[in-house]
C-alpha cells in the first residue's frame, strides 16, 4: 500500500502584550510622516514657483518704469546737445559727458534687467507650461479675515510641519511600547 503523511505546524502567539500592534501603529504612522513629507515637498515647490513668478511681475514693473525714463534721457541729451550746437550760456561739454555716463549705467541696468526677465520667463515657462503668459502682472494686496492670534492658531492646526512633527512624535511613541 501507499502511505502518506503531512504535517501543519502553526505558531500563533497568545499574548505579546501589544507588540504586534504597536509594530503596526508604527508602521502606518511612519506613512502617515511620509505622505507628510511629501506635501512639505509640494509646498516648498509652490512656493519658489510663487516667489519666481512674483519676481517675474515685479521686474516686468521696473521694466515699465525705465522704458518711459530711458526715453526722457534721450530727450534730454538730444536738446543738451543742440544747446552746445548753438553754444548756450551754461551747458558745457562736461554736461553732455555726465548725462552719457549716466545713460550708460542706465542702459547697462536695462539690459540686467531684460536678461532677469528672461531668465526668470524661462524658469516660469519650464515649471508650469506656456499657458503661464495668461495670469494676472497686477500685484494685489490680499485681505485676511482673522487676527493674528486666530492666523497663528490656524498655521500650527493646519500646517504640514505640525503634521509631521505629530508623527514623528506618535511614532517614537509607538516605537517605545513595541520595544
Amino acid at each position: 500500500g501507499v502511505a502518506i503523511r503531512t504535517r501543519a505546524e502553526f505558531t500563533l502567539p497568545i499574548y505579546t502584550f501589544g507588540k504586534v500592534l504597536a509594530a503596526r501603529r508604527a508602521a502606518e504612522a511612519q506613512m502617515d510622516v511620509r505622505k507628510a513629507e511629501a506635501k512639505i515637498a509640494d509646498l516648498k515647490t509652490r512656493k519658489e514657483a510663487a516667489a519666481i513668478y512674483w519676481s517675474w511681475v515685479m521686474a516686468q514693473s521696473y521694466l515699465d518704469v525705465i522704458e518711459p525714463g530711458m526715453k526722457q534721457i534721450d530727450k534730454a541729451e538730444e536738446k543738451l546737445r543742440d544747446m552746445l550746437y548753438e553754444e548756450k550760456e551754461g551747458v558745457s561739454q562736461k554736461d553732455l559727458n555726465k548725462l552719457l555716463i549716466e545713460k550708460e549705467k542706465i542702459q547697462y541696468l536695462y539690459d540686467r534687467l531684460l536678461l532677469q526677465i528672461d531668465t526668470l520667463k524661462s524658469f516660469i515657462t519650464e515649471v508650469l507650461g506656456d499657458n503661464w503668459a495668461f495670469a494676472d502682472k497686477e500685484m494685489v494686496k490680499q485681505d485676511f479675515s482673522k487676527e493674528e492670534p486666530e492666523l497663528v492658531k490656524s498655521m500650527k492646526e493646519n500646517s504640514p510641519y505640525a503634521a509631521y512633527l505629530q508623527k514623528g512624535l506618535d511614532i517614537y511613541e509607538k516605537l517605545y511600547k513595541f520595544e
